[in-house]
């Protein structure tokens, strides 16, 4: 197993990722660490907006099973952002925290971060 993750939050309410993003980044998180996939008017910061999954670089992508992609583009199809995180587990450990503490509404009904494991290093 890579020592590289990533975790997928959904956000219905843009302004709360917004708000996540600048949580993020006040605990430490770079930037470059930090995707927002969505709608590319919601601004936050330095951290790149992406209109797709597709345009997410290719170690992030990876991380995303198959099957969890669709589920990933009907929620930018519902006008949902997706906030990526990539890092070490540690570094996932604390975003998940962080990101929970907001609860966004995933797809699925539960708290809309999941991590992912397998990456390439």
């Amino acid at each position: 197993m890579s020592n590289k993750i990533s975790i997928v939050a959904t956000f219905a309410d843009h302004d709360l990722a917004e708000v996540m993003v600048k949580k993020l980044q006040l605990a430490g998180f770079d930037g470059e660490k930090l995707s927002i996939v969505g709608d590319r008017a919601a601004g936050a910061g330095n951290v790149p907006m992406l209109g797709g999954l597709d345009e997410l670089d290719a170690e992030a992508y990876a991380c995303i099973p198959g099957d969890d992609v669709l589920d990933y583009e009907d929620e930018l199809r519902s006008n949902r952002l997706l906030l990526v995180v990539h890092g070490t587990a540690d570094e996932i450990a604390q975003a998940k925290s962080i990101i929970d503490t907001a609860e966004p509404a995933g797809w699925n009904g539960k708290v809309g971060a999941a991590v992912y494991y397998g990456c390439a290093d």
